[in-house]
């Protein structure tokens, strides 16, 4: 049976009263009516309700809600196509969007200034950008007259009068700026007064003449202030000093004692970060960098060995059993022969005394025979029979027959103990070697990686050159623009091997093309969904989620199946460059979604889903990528959060954004470890380090940034972003 669903706001809800729930259409349907609700206030509960319901076909009612007198339309139909794109890559089959419907009364709306005229007006032009992208799947209604067959409320459709509640976007927390009433987001700090600020405060506060001369740092590498201490000796002053021959914080005043007379001092602040959080970051790093990563291998290794013992131990226990059975054998058959030897007597022993009884039985008839001669003898009917019983030899008796009693068998048990039972079937044996330690990487060598001879050793240098002498530009400048033929829109972005690049949109397009948009070659699949990713050796693999089946496309262009993921339908994928791991984000019916970690031949070895905690890691493994220390990164559009897992699996962090609308797409990394993940609901890539920490919004629409869906770093380290909306990649230079 066919399942439909209507998702959209106060229309949806009332048209499910409105119809006691019933569309009359061959299936299930199910109502994700939110009245008030925004392109960008879907909820992750509402997410998870529609995944796993998992609908054929879902009906759209969007953008009313998103118009006011400053949204541009173009904005509208970006978010109402990542919805649809969304659900599309979800593995809705059909998504229908309905057309934005007019009104007459803006007295609830939270922008005054909005009227029937500039809302008609920005409908129009959402509707009809709308249809161009969606063509038969824009649906109109055409038989609607306003005000004819609207509510009197001059909102909703007549006939569907009934009240309805706001449900306000769940709000977010984030970092804020410390200046009074400013309540912007903190990227920066200054040193001197401790103090917290975003940007525009910052650069007053550098303009002031009090404090230009300040240090002002990004928010990450500031210092952090002491705790105020008053001194013991002299209650007033505050300890700020360390005596270096004592080596104790003292005050001010503590200087001018004879204890410390003659010493000398040094600014504590100073000491706590030139050496106290300068150690404390180094020593993070060695746990992190070294410690840390060995404990995980020897986990793995206690792990292997683990496996190793049960595979031995099970080993023994098949050969003793098949042992005792091959024992239990030979016993059986001796028991069968002897057995045999036992019946053959008993049969001989039965036959003579069977014989010797039928000798007995004879014998006993001849003497009944005689019994009834004799008792003819006394009367006899005739002369003749009476002179027949005058001869002698008529009453002579035969002698009774001679039998034997039977020599019978007799069973001597034989002489055996559990021991001797034992040395049948062998012994186990420990050698009497000393167990070997495990090995641990010295900690000088923990940050030089083993690699193989030739040429992954040289490029392991070139990419350790590069990593020592590249940084963050202080602009990201724009290096070219180019249009990628053969796809509606830039979904997915890969590098291949000598700088070749694949893209690919959702209606199963896969484009290679050359550094300049010039197309390779073009191919068709029916995944429909995007997501693709190239091998470390160049070929090419991607998922289709209708099918739960993960293909590869071979040298000639043939596309075969590579691996079976069952019930699972996978998403995301991402292959490995550390190892050829391939990583794959997938979703299952009432389950929460996971990724699954396959090696190179396709064998599955690793599942990622929940916390050490058992609550689900992930809602939507939307896009997937792997940092250069293992890192499992994913934007997970239901948890609107770039969700970070160690190698092993252990949850990191998660990056929730800057606002409450934070809607992550394309996510990629770079030779310095930063995390690069777009959003193009609000048109922006964000750029955090390895651990998680925000450092700037590296690309906005002030750069010419328009719904920028994807993202990728080349082997130039430029950044190369696609777009929603259309086959555009252009090409940023941030780092230097």
């Amino acid at each position: 049976m066919a399942k439909f669903a209507v998702l959209g706001s106060s229309y949806v809800e009332r048209l499910r009263r409105f119809t006691s729930e019933d569309l009359k259409v061959p299936g299930e349907v199910r109502w994700f009516g939110v009245p008030g609700l925004r392109c960008d206030s879907l909820s992750e509960e509402m997410w998870r309700r529609i995944l796993t319901y998992k609908p054929d076909c879902l009906f759209l009612h969007v953008g009313g809600n998103d118009i006011t007198t400053t949204t541009s339309p173009k904005d509208v139909v970006r978010k109402i196509m990542d919805i649809y794109c969304n659900l599309k890559d979800s593995g809705v089959k059909s998504v229908f969007v309905a057309e934005v419907l007019t009104r007459g009364n803006f007295s609830r709306s939270p922008d005054k200034d909005l009227t029937k005229f500039i809302f008609d007006k920005k409908r129009k032009k959402i509707n009809t950008l709308l249809k161009s992208q969606l063509g038969h799947q824009f649906v109109v209604f055409k038989d609607i007259k306003y005000p004819r067959d609207f509510h009197g409320d001059l909102v909703h459709l007549g006939t569907m009068a009934f009240s309805e509640s706001q449900i306000p976007p769940d709000a977010q927390h984030y970092l804020v700026c410390g200046s009074e009433d400013c309540g912007k987001n903190c990227q920066f700090y200054c040193n001197d007064c401790h103090h917290p600020m975003c940007e525009q405060c910052r650069d007053e506060h550098q303009k002031d003449k009090k404090t230009k001369n300040h240090e002002v740092v990004p928010y990450k590498q500031r210092k952090r202030p002491l705790p105020v201490e008053k001194c013991k000796i002299h209650p007033t002053r505050n300890i700020a000093l360390l005596c270096e021959e004592c080596q104790i914080p003292i005050c001010s005043k503590c200087t001018a004692t004879k204890e410390h007379r003659g010493h000398a001092f040094t600014d504590l602040e100073f000491v706590f970060d030139e050496m106290v959080s300068l150690k404390c970051h180094e020593e993070i790093a060695k746990i992190r960098n070294y410690f840390d990563p060995i404990s995980q291998d020897l986990k793995k290794e206690i792990a292997g060995d683990v496996t190793e013992i049960k595979k031995i131990m099970e080993d023994i226990r098949t050969s003793m059993k098949a042992e005792a059975e091959s024992v239990k054998k030979i016993v059986d058959t001796i028991t069968s022969e002897k057995i045999e030897q036992v019946n053959k007597r008993e049969q001989s022993l039965l036959q003579t005394l069977n014989n010797q009884n039928q000798q007995i039985d004879d014998y006993i008839n001849s003497l009944n025979d005689l019994i009834k001669r004799f008792y003819g003898y006394l009367s006899p009917s005739n002369i003749e029979q009476l002179t027949f019983a005058l001869k002698s030899e008529n009453f002579i008796i035969r002698p009774i027959p001679e039998t034997s009693k039977p020599v019978l068998p007799v069973f001597t048990a034989g002489q055996y103990s559990k021991e001797d039972v034992a040395k049948l079937l062998g012994r186990i044996t420990v050698p009497k070697a000393k167990p070997e330690n495990r090995k641990i990487k010295p900690l000088e060598t923990a940050s030089t990686q083993l690699k193989p001879t030739g040429k992954q050793r040289k490029q392991g240098r070139e990419k350790s050159d590069v990593k020592q002498t590249l940084s963050l530009s202080s602009c990201v400048t724009k290096v070219r623009k180019y249009t990628v033929p053969g796809v509606d829109h830039v979904f997915h972005i890969s590098l291949g091997k000598s700088g070749r690049l694949w893209v690919s949109d959702v209606y199963g397009n896969l484009v290679q093309t050359d550094l300049q948009g010039k197309q390779l070659q073009k191919i068709q699949t029916s995944a429909g969904s995007g997501y693709h990713t190239v091998t470390q050796d160049g070929g090419l693999i991607y998922t289709d989620i209708h099918n739960k089946v993960i293909n590869r496309i071979t040298p000639d262009n043939t596309i075969t199946e590579f691996i079976k993921t069952g019930d699972w339908r996978p998403l995301s994928i991402h292959s490995s460059q550390i190892n050829g791991d391939i990583l794959v984000g997938m979703m299952k019916d009432g389950e929460p979604s996971k990724v699954t970690r396959y090696n190179k031949t396709g064998t599955e070895i690793q599942n990622i889903q929940r916390d050490n905690k058992g609550q689900a890691l992930y809602g939507l493994t939307r896009y997937i990528t792997e940092n250069i220390n293992g890192d499992v990164c994913v934007s997970d559009i239901a948890k609107h959060a770039v969700v970070v897992v160690d190698k092993s699996g252990q949850h990191r962090f998660s990056y929730t954004g800057q606002t409450s609308t934070f809607t992550p797409c394309g996510i990629c990394t770079d030779v310095l470890g930063h995390i690069l993940v777009c959003d193009d609901i609000s048109n922006t890539v964000h750029l955090l380090d390895q651990d998680g920490q925000f450092l700037s919004l590296l690309l906005t629409s002030k750069q010419g940034v328009k719904y920028p869906r994807s993202v990728c770093v080349d082997d130039e380290n430029n950044l190369l972003v696609g777009q929603l909306t259309n086959n555009t990649v252009t090409v940023y230079k941030y780092l230097q």
